[in-house]
């Protein structure tokens, strides 16, 4: 089964994806127009150092991983797509 969702990720951290012990691969793409940076906790921010950087048009792949992910931008909004493999 695949869940597919989308998140606004602005500048306050966001949940993007929430932990699931089921999850068995994931994918997160950013569709906006700037970078976002990628966290475990609501302590990512938007700079080198302080969250994972993931460029505009970019993706990360994931397997086996179950924890959750909260995500930040340095201005505006980027759209931030979210498939999950249970």
């Amino acid at each position: 089964m695949a869940r597919i969702s989308s998140v606004d990720v602005g500048v306050v951290p966001i949940l993007v994806v929430a932990a699931d012990g089921l999850r068995r691969a994931m994918m997160i793409k950013n569709n906006g127009i700037a970078s976002i940076f990628l966290g475990s906790d609501a302590s990512v921010a938007a700079a080198p150092g302080q969250g994972v950087e993931l460029p505009t048009g970019q993706q990360l792949s994931l397997e086996g991983d179950c924890d959750a992910y909260w995500g930040v931008c340095a201005a505006g909004i980027q759209q931030v797509d979210v498939l999950e493999v249970m």
